[in-house]
């Protein structure tokens, strides 16, 4: 039996980069009040990948998982991606317990298809539209997909509206998913970060190493809409830069090896694609080299590139309708718009040195560790309001 006010929290997760960082996050968070345990849902445990200390995490079946939770009372579920979970086990599970959706991105923009996702944005260019376009096969398994995500989109909305907070990566998200009328979470804030990330308030006059070469997107998928920067580059001078484009995953294999050889055909020999994996620290130097920063997402994503760009003294382009280029303009930070900003004038100067500290002192008051920590002991606080009314 838990003690009163006691949080037994079961965070559900899958092998992902940053669950060691989460893993150590929600252990410096918690105390004897504060239990969180983990659990990966699975018939079939493998060996990880990416998560080192896979032995903290339990493996439970999904024919067991809701007896498991019941029997080890626990009163509050996390959800680290909604995807870490099969979707009918939410709605079963008992009221009493608190189910909390923490959100990723693809779990709202591709989800539960990409063809109807919780979350509809226009995430596509013209020229990128062109490239993705299915073909007849592509197009039948498009179908058959919306004929089985309409067989089951009342057992999925049942599922949402079991669920009691929700928080995305950026507020706007919360906004977004509210919209739909059988969305009945409470929002909660809760980012992933490293205790020691370099967003620190010791750190704000560190000097800025930054070339002068161009970095295009963060991965291969087509959401960069790479070939669509590409345009826009073409039409202004660029000089002699190196344009640098992370390619190592995401995406199709065919829509990588298009932005290659539409990259080298445009710009040459300065069009450099990272499309395999590297050490880290060879990667920080070329990202060092990079002085501008072009990002042209409509959906959030990306969002640790876009962080050490901004620490780093880069000069950030992001799509001006985009929801993260609406937050940083609010939180008062130095970004910039790719229709505007930069169709207009490419480039331009580089951030002054005065524009590089006060973009750090906004993100140390928003983005850094201090700051999400507080979130989460809002979050435990919120729980145990929830749960024993005060």
């Amino acid at each position: 039996m838990t003690n009163r006010k006691t949080l037994k929290i079961l965070n559900c997760v899958f092998d992902e980069k940053f669950i060691d960082d989460l893993i150590e996050v929600m252990d410096f968070t918690s105390t004897n009040n504060i239990i969180n345990e983990y659990v990966c849902i699975t018939d079939t445990p493998s060996t990880y990948k990416y998560v080192k200390q896979f032995n903290r995490i339990q493996h439970i079946n999904e024919r067991d998982f809701i007896p498991f939770v019941i029997k080890k009372g626990y009163n509050v579920i996390l959800l680290h991606n909604l995807n870490s979970i099969p979707i009918n086990i939410i709605r079963k599970l008992p009221r009493k317990i608190k189910v909390v959706w923490l959100a990723w991105g693809t779990d709202i923009y591709n989800s539960p298809i990409k063809e109807a996702p919780f979350i509809k944005l226009d995430l596509y260019r013209e020229y990128t539209r062109k490239v993705i376009a299915p073909d007849f096969i592509g197009w039948l398994q498009q179908k058959h997909g919306y004929i089985h995500y309409l067989l089951h989109k009342n057992e999925i909305r049942e599922a949402i509206e079991r669920i009691d907070f929700f928080s995305g990566v950026i507020p706007a998200e919360y906004k977004l998913m509210s919209q739909h009328p059988w969305f009945k979470a409470k929002e909660i804030t809760f980012n992933y970060f490293k205790l020691n990330d370099f967003i620190q308030p010791k750190n704000k006059y560190a000097e800025s190493y930054v070339g002068n070469n161009i970095l295009i997107g963060n991965s291969g998928d087509p959401t960069n809409n790479h070939l669509d920067v590409f345009e826009f580059l073409k039409k202004h001078d660029i000089g002699n830069r190196n344009i640098y484009v992370p390619l190592s995953y995401g995406g199709s294999k065919r829509y990588r090896e298009v932005v290659k050889d539409v990259g080298v055909r445009t710009f040459g020999s300065n069009f450099i694609a990272l499309d395999t994996f590297m050490p880290y620290e060879e990667y920080c130097k070329i990202i060092a080299s990079c002085g501008y920063v072009i990002m042209f997402h409509e959906r959030q994503q990306g969002m640790g590139n876009i962080l050490a760009a901004l620490w780093n003294g880069c000069k950030l382009f992001l799509s001006d309708t985009s929801e993260v280029y609406r937050m940083y303009k609010n939180y008062g930070v130095h970004v910039f718009g790719i229709q505007n900003d930069f169709v207009c004038t490419g480039c331009g100067l580089p951030l002054t040195y005065e524009e590089i500290i006060d973009n750090r002192e906004q993100l140390i008051k928003k983005r850094s560790p201090k700051f999400f920590l507080e979130n989460i002991y809002k979050m435990y606080a919120t729980f145990q309001k929830d749960i024993y009314g005060n």
